[in-house]
């Protein structure tokens, strides 16, 4: 792999957006780390970076609305000595211990994002990154123990203009007491998520922060739920809700035109400003609306679960940006009709779907509808003896096999190689170009490679390990390491220009 040094000296921005694939980004960087980018400026990525005990930073794959637990360790990995900091102006990092002793390398940075953080070390943060514009912190976790004056010397970040919390812990008055630190704030968005302090939806003390502490902020996002197990939900919820009319004052409504809804759905409550902040949402059943409009309520919203109880007649709720449907079986067991795809219709706009979740024992008349709408569809996720189900309508199997490019078997954690003759299934789908599945023997990699001519990236988890797996006619016990195991076909992958990531699962007390 080459780059001109006339175009690496061009390059001031590098960002890493695709979360299916990111894990394509090791090939790049292992042969073009960040310092050999003379004008680099930006260094931008959906996850962040962090540093492990090898000195390695590091993107995590996953992020807190999903749920593949393996996908929690794909990373990128990028050695510390191979970042510019001195020159860079946006970065994402775990935390600020990240950055350890190179922290006074970091005073020209005006984005940040941060994984992890905790409201003790703001004096460490304003101190070290002084012209800090734009601020995005994935959690706010809560400190356990004493913890120490968030403001005990008052270190104020008068450049700071937008504020982003995607989960906060903490309490609500040491919050205030960060906020008190960026008095030129302009955008504010919080999202916290089963906070047992009620604080957090008291509209007069939010009032009287914004007033006193961050008056120039013009731009303010909110969304706050809690779930309450039977049987204190009810009296929870009214008393929140009480809280919730609060926010329906001239202040928010008039002055600020910052508009307040909520949603009580069995055991959840969830209070938000319109629209929708968050990109992903779930509906489990019927529910209790304060407005009875939610055409753009959610419009930011491209991710959907949808549990088979929320699918009735004359739903409120209306996705028209939705491409990811994932469909999930509830309390009961409740058999999809085409009379549900009529439902769906009225909720999204099938035409714009890109990605469908499949769960087990989905009805094949039920599916079959939804292929015809869904015209742009070309990647699900489903489980293999789901999917060997299917196969048996004819009408579904040539469909998948000319419109789907991207299966994902990973989330099922079942192995592919239990339910098809891995030949059979790669002769079924040969147009296939992107692949998540579960294997246990490292030997069907080679299956998979030699006989999906158009595969272009391969996500693996192995679930071999150091495990007996079988093959086809003998027992093995594996007893090398992954990288042994792997590394004929990672030799192969290279040649075919074949991106590849591979997880391996160890069982239960092996600590190598």
């Amino acid at each position: 792999m080459l780059i001109d040094s006339n175009i690496r000296n061009q390059i001031c921005s590098i960002e890493i957006r695709n979360d299916d694939q990111c894990f394509q980004c090791n090939l790049f960087f292992s042969s073009f780390p960040p310092n050999k980018f003379p004008n680099l400026q930006r260094l931008v990525s959906i996850y962040p970076l962090f540093g492990d005990k090898e000195d390695y930073w590091a993107y995590p794959y996953s992020y807190y609305e999903r749920w593949e637990k393996d996908d929690r360790r794909i990373h990128l990995k990028i050695k510390l000595s191979d970042l510019p900091l001195s020159q860079l102006r946006t970065l994402s990092i775990l935390n600020l211990v990240s950055l350890r002793s190179n922290i006074h390398q970091t005073s020209s940075i005006i984005n940040l994002a941060i994984s992890k953080f905790y409201l003790k070390d703001s004096e460490c943060l304003f101190n070290n990154l002084p012209m800090l514009k734009y601020l995005q912190i994935k959690s706010i976790d809560r400190c356990l123990g004493k913890n120490p004056n968030i403001l005990s010397n008052y270190q104020y970040s008068c450049h700071l203009k937008q504020l982003i919390i995607g989960q906060f812990t903490d309490t609500f008055e040491n919050f205030e007491m960060f906020v008190k630190q960026t008095p030129n704030l302009k955008s504010l968005t919080f999202i916290s998520d089963n906070n047992n302090d009620i604080n957090i939806i008291d509209a007069n003390r939010w009032e009287y922060l914004i007033v006193s502490s961050i008056p120039k902020l013009n731009t303010f996002n909110f969304k706050y739920s809690y779930y309450e197990g039977a049987p204190y939900f009810r009296s929870t919820h009214e008393t929140k809700i009480d809280k919730f009319k609060q926010f329906q004052s001239d202040f928010w409504k008039e002055k600020h035109h910052w508009c307040f809804e909520y949603i009580e759905e069995d055991h959840l409550i969830l209070f938000y400003t319109t629209p929708y902040i968050c990109d992903t949402y779930q509906i489990q059943f019927n529910f209790t609306n304060s407005s009875n409009n939610l055409v753009n309520t959610f419009v930011n919203v491209k991710n959907l679960i949808l549990n088979y109880e929320g699918l009735v007649e004359n739903s409120k709720y209306y996705f028209i940006n939705v491409t990811s449907l994932t469909l999930s079986k509830g309390h009961f067991d409740t058999l999809l009709t085409t009379e549900h795809i009529q439902y769906l219709k009225i909720m999204i706009n099938l035409f714009k779907l890109k990605h469908l979740g499949i769960p087990d024992n989905t009805n094949a008349s039920f599916l079959l509808e939804i292929f015809k709408e869904t015209l742009q569809l070309s990647s699900i996720s489903i489980s293999p003896s789901c999917l060997q189900e299917i196969l048996n309508n004819k009408d579904i199997f040539d469909y998948l096999t000319k419109a789907i490019k991207n299966f994902n078997f990973v989330k099922y954690n079942r192995s592919i190689d239990g339910s098809f003759k891995m030949k059979d299934f790669c002769k079924m789908f040969p147009n296939i170009e992107h692949l998540q599945c579960t294997i246990n023997d490292t030997k069907k990699i080679f299956v998979i490679i030699d006989n999906l001519p158009k595969l272009s990236t391969l996500k693996i988890t192995d679930e071999s390990g150091s495990e007996l797996y079988e093959s086809e006619s003998e027992l093995y016990e594996s007893t090398s390491e992954p990288e042994e195991r792997f590394l004929e076909f990672k030799n192969e992958a290279s040649k075919r220009n074949i991106t590849y990531d591979i997880i391996v699962n160890r069982i239960e007390g092996d600590n190598r």
